[in-house]
C-alpha cells in the first residue's frame, strides 16, 4: 500500500528518493479492491487503496480510475509484506475489474435432452431462454437475479445483439444476468423481471424474450422501463424486446431509455454466425437444440406453461394453511411451490395477497396479520423452500402486528427475517449497486460508503 492507516513503507530511503510519483506497492487479493481515494494532485503523487470487508456494500474501484492508476505505477507488483516481486508487468497490460462482485464460471453447459425434460412443464420460452443464458455464460446458471462475469464468447453475442438493435458496438466486459430483478416500489406493485441484463458501470441493457406473440403483454415494456429509470436514474438504459415475426411494438413511454424491437430470425443468425462453427460436443449439441427451437417458432403451436394459482377457497389451498399457521404461532414460513419464472412467483404473491386479504377462516384461524412477500439470498438467511435453495428466490409468509394490507410504513415484522421493503432502495451512481435509501445523503446520487 502507499498509504493508509497502520501501513509502513517497506524501504524508507525509497520513500524519501526524489521521483515524479510515489510508487504503489500492491498486494494481490483474492477478493476484488473495494475502496479507493485520490489524496493530492491528479499526477498521482499519493494513493490510498482499501480493502474494507466489514462494509456491507463495499465499493469498486471503476475501470477509468484504474487505467489512470496503471498509467502511473511501478512495472513490477510487488507484496508490501516481503517486498518481493510477484509479476513482472508492462505499462500497457490491464486488469479489468467488475462493477460490482461478480460469480465466476461454475458448472457445464447442459445436456439439452435433459433440460427439455426438465423444464417440460415451463414451456417454450423458459426453454429457449435457459439455452441462450447457457451458450451466453458457457455454462448453466441457475440462480435468478445472479451477476455472472461475462465471458468473451458471451461479450461478442452481447455486442452483436447491440449492433442489430442501436447501431455498431463493440464487445466489452460486463456482467450479465439472468432473470433481473426490478423491484417493486411498494406491496401491491408488480416488480419487472428482465429476461436477461447486461451491465456495465454506468448503463444497464435489458433484454426481454419471446418466442410465442401471445406472450406480447400490453404495458410490460413500460413498466420495466419506468422501474429501471425509478432504481437506476444516473444510468443509460436500454430494453431490447426480441419476437418472433409480428408488427413492430414500441412503448408508449420510454422513460428517458431507448427501446429496440428485434426478430428471432435475425437472432438466430447471430447464434449461428458465432457458435455454430463451434465443435465441442456439449456445446454443439446446445447450440444445435436451440436453432431447431427457434426454426420451430414458425411452425409448431407454442407449448403453453402451466402458472402457480392461488384458491380463494379457505381450507383448500396449502398456503393459506400455512398462513393460519403463521397467524398462530407467529414465525415466518417458506410457500413451498416451484415457480415456473419469477413473473410467475410475483403474480403467485399478488394473488395470495389478494386472498389474504380478505382474512379468510382456516381450521378455525382468522388470518388477519399474515402477509406473503420475497425472500431473497441477498436478505441472509437460509432458505427454507427447494424453490429458495434452487433459484436464491422464494415466497414466505411472516406476521405483522399492524394487520395485513395495511400499509409497509406502520408494519413491523416478528419474523427472524423480515421483509426488506424495496420502495426504500435505490441504485448508487458511482458503485451501480441497490442500496437502502439511508445510505444516502440529502440530495445526493451517490452512498455514503462512496462519499
Amino acid at each position: 500500500m502507499a498509504r493508509g492507516e497502520g501501513a509502513e513503507w517497506i524501504d524508507m530511503e525509497e520513500r524519501d528518493a526524489w521521483r515524479p510519483y510515489v510508487p504503489l506497492r500492491l498486494l494481490p487479493l483474492r477478493e476484488r479492491i473495494s475502496r479507493v481515494a485520490f489524496i493530492g494532485e491528479a499526477r498521482l503523487s499519493e494513493a490510498e487503496i482499501i480493502r474494507s470487508p466489514q462494509m456491507g456494500n463495499p465499493l469498486v474501484l471503476r475501470p477509468s480510475e484504474l487505467d489512470a492508476m496503471t498509467e502511473l505505477w511501478d512495472l513490477s507488483v510487488m507484496e508490501p509484506a516481503t517486498g518481493q516481486v510477484v509479476a513482472p508487468r508492462t505499462p500497457q497490460s490491464r486488469v479489468a475489474l467488475p462493477v460490482a462482485p461478480a460469480v465466476d464460471a461454475v458448472g457445464q453447459l447442459p445436456d439439452p435432452a435433459e433440460l427439455a425434460e426438465r423444464l417440460a412443464k415451463c414451456g417454450r420460452e423458459a426453454l429457449v431462454q435457459q439455452m441462450l443464458a447457457s451458450m451466453i455464460l458457457g455454462y448453466e446458471p441457475r440462480k435468478w437475479n445472479e451477476r455472472c462475469a461475462l465471458p468473451h464468447d458471451g461479450a461478442a453475442f452481447v455486442a452483436r445483439l447491440e449492433a442489430l438493435a442501436f447501431g455498431a458496438a463493440a464487445p466489452r466486459p460486463g456482467q450479465f444476468v439472468n432473470e433481473f430483478e426490478l423491484p417493486s416500489r411498494e406491496p401491491t406493485e408488480k416488480a419487472g423481471w428482465p429476461d436477461f441484463a447486461v451491465l456495465w458501470p454506468t448503463r444497464a441493457l435489458m433484454i426481454e424474450l419471446k418466442t410465442e406473440k401471445a406472450s406480447h403483454r400490453t404495458g410490460q415494456l413500460e413498466h420495466y422501463l419506468d422501474l429501471a429509470a425509478h432504481h437506476y436514474p444516473q444510468f443509460e438504459r436500454d430494453l431490447i424486446y426480441v419476437t418472433p415475426t409480428m408488427p413492430v411494438v414500441q412503448p408508449v413511454e420510454t422513460f428517458g431509455g431507448r427501446f429496440a424491437h428485434v426478430m428471432w430470425n435475425d437472432v438466430g443468425q447471430i447464434i449461428h454466425d458465432l457458435w455454430a462453427s463451434v465443435d465441442a460436443g456439449a456445446h454443439t449439441a446446445l447450440v444445435d437444440a436451440l436453432l431447431d427451437s427457434l426454426a420451430e417458432l414458425r411452425t409448431q403451436p407454442a407449448v403453453v406453461s402451466v402458472p402457480a394459482t392461488v384458491s380463494n377457497e379457505p381450507g383448500e389451498s396449502d398456503p393459506l394453511k400455512l398462513a393460519a399457521l403463521v397467524q398462530r404461532d407467529q414465525r415466518q414460513r417458506g410457500v413451498p411451490v416451484d415457480f415456473v419464472d419469477p413473473e410467475d412467483m410475483e403474480d403467485y404473491r399478488l394473488g395470495l395477497r389478494d386472498a389474504l386479504s380478505l382474512q379468510p377462516v382456516v381450521d378455525g384461524t382468522r388470518i388477519t396479520h399474515v402477509e406473503p412477500w420475497r425472500w431473497r439470498l441477498a436478505s441472509g438467511g437460509v432458505a427454507l423452500t427447494d424453490q429458495g435453495r434452487r433459484a436464491g428466490y422464494e415466497l414466505r409468509l411472516s406476521y405483522y402486528r399492524a394487520g395485513a394490507s395495511q400499509g409497509t410504513s406502520e408494519r413491523r415484522s416478528t419474523a427472524t427475517t423480515p421483509p426488506r421493503v424495496m420502495p426504500t432502495e435505490r441504485a448508487c451512481a458511482a458503485c451501480g449497486l441497490l442500496k437502502h435509501v439511508g445510505q444516502f445523503a440529502q440530495g445526493s446520487d451517490r452512498c455514503r460508503d462512496c462519499d
